[in-house]
């Protein structure tokens, strides 16, 4: 049985009106949260294949002490089917994400830590920007981990970003527009993918 999320103010049906109007405004394509995911999976992936052999790599929390049997494609779509977030959440994770590794010195995306990485930085973008979201606990079930793991992980991502969740629009459109421009020209030329470009489990 699932926890009760916690609910705001703002209602579900006001939301998608306001999504609906932005997107158009900012002339968006509104795309299946499958897709975008997948999209970010392959994105991350490449980036960990260009990564993966940097020296001096640094060893945070977010170290798994063995690599995960679960890909990163697999491991995202489990996110997506039981973490019922919006799909912005993925996108405010990846900016997320890119934040840590700019803020932190020898900070690389690595197989060994970017499954942890991703389900703290959705649960947290989901905690911030969605009006429905659930408690640690379910979060850290849903990604494989224990709920003191979890917590712990939370707050080392807000200490890595400087507490800045805050996106602005322009930065979210930006870095979402770059997403399915990148799937795009990948599938036509194969394309490298740098973050420069883009500026039952156990883990």
């Amino acid at each position: 049985r699932r926890p009760p999320r916690s609910t705001q103010s703002r209602s579900s049906a006001a939301s998608d009106v306001y999504k609906r109007q932005t997107y158009t405004q900012n002339k968006a394509p509104i795309i299946e949260t499958k897709d975008l995911v997948d999209i970010i999976a392959g994105v991350l992936g490449e980036i960990i294949d260009e990564t993966g052999e940097v020296e001096n790599q640094l060893i945070t929390q977010f170290n798994a002490k063995s690599v995960p049997q679960i890909t990163i494609k697999e491991y995202m779509q489990r996110i997506a089917k039981f973490a019922h977030c919006s799909q912005e959440c993925f996108i405010l994770a990846l900016i997320y994400i890119d934040r840590v590794t700019n803020n932190i010195e020898n900070f690389v995306l690595s197989k060994f830590n970017i499954h942890r990485l991703l389900i703290t930085a959705v649960m947290t973008a989901a905690k911030f920007f969605d009006d429905r979201y659930y408690n640690n606990e379910y979060y850290g079930k849903v990604g494989g981990i224990s709920n003191q793991e979890i917590n712990l992980l939370e707050m080392e991502l807000l200490v890595f970003i400087d507490f800045q969740l805050q996106v602005p629009p322009e930065v979210f459109f930006s870095y979402r527009k770059r997403l399915i421009e990148q799937e795009e020209s990948s599938s036509e030329d194969n394309a490298q993918v740098s973050m420069q470009n883009l500026s039952l489990i156990h883990i």
